[in-house]
């Protein structure tokens, strides 16, 4: 009875080894969990053995590189996130910007909002990731120096639909906006003079 134990015991952990390496996609990883079948002839040379040896050498090391480069790729989506975006804004409007407020409630910054954005300045990044449930979500303010604000907001949720938000308090300046779909959206931003 305890050998019939043992062997219950034993089996989980030998599926969850050749699970893992199914899932990794290693094809050598499950011969390397079973021990190497020897030459059926007895008489072997020591040459065949050899050669035998060496190409065994060779499949391990490539396995285990394939291993090393899967568990890169791993690396990478979860540094990406499950979701995240990009916001580019553009400030066309004859005033400099000066940040009030960036939260990011769900994820991790990978481009902050900067402290100040100069009048007419294209191409500025702010983006994020995230492996919450909740998604990923921007929202940033910016003050403009007669005390009027900018915000703008982006949402990726993982159910639902993307969106993005934004608005001025003052009538001296529009933002347009335009949104993306996806996981991973670049989304828009054009504060510019009315």
């Amino acid at each position: 009875m305890n050998r019939t134990l043992a062997r219950l015991t034993a089996l989980p952990l030998a599926t969850a080894a050749l699970s893992t390496a199914a899932l990794l996609g290693l094809s050598g990883a499950a011969n390397a969990a079973t021990p190497t079948q020897n030459s059926t002839t007895q008489n072997s040379t020591t040459q065949n053995s050899t050669t035998q040896n060496s190409t065994t050498q060779s499949s391990t090391t490539q396995s285990s590189t394939t291993a090393h480069a899967r568990a890169g790729a791993v690396h990478a989506s979860l540094t990406q996130g499950s979701t995240g975006m990009t916001i580019v804004f553009d400030n066309n409007s004859d005033q400099p910007l000066t940040l009030v407020s960036a939260t990011n409630p769900y994820g991790h910054w990978q481009d902050r909002a900067p402290q100040t954005i100069p009048a007419h300045t294209t191409g500025v990044s702010i983006s994020d990731y995230s492996n919450n449930i909740e998604g990923s979500e921007i929202d940033v303010t910016y003050a403009l120096p007669d005390g009027s604000q900018v915000t703008f907001q982006g949402l990726v949720p993982l159910a639902g639909s993307d969106s993005i938000s934004g608005s001025t308090t003052s009538p001296a300046y529009v933002l347009h906006g335009q949104s993306d779909a996806g996981f991973h959206p670049t989304y828009h931003f054009q504060l510019a003079n009315a």
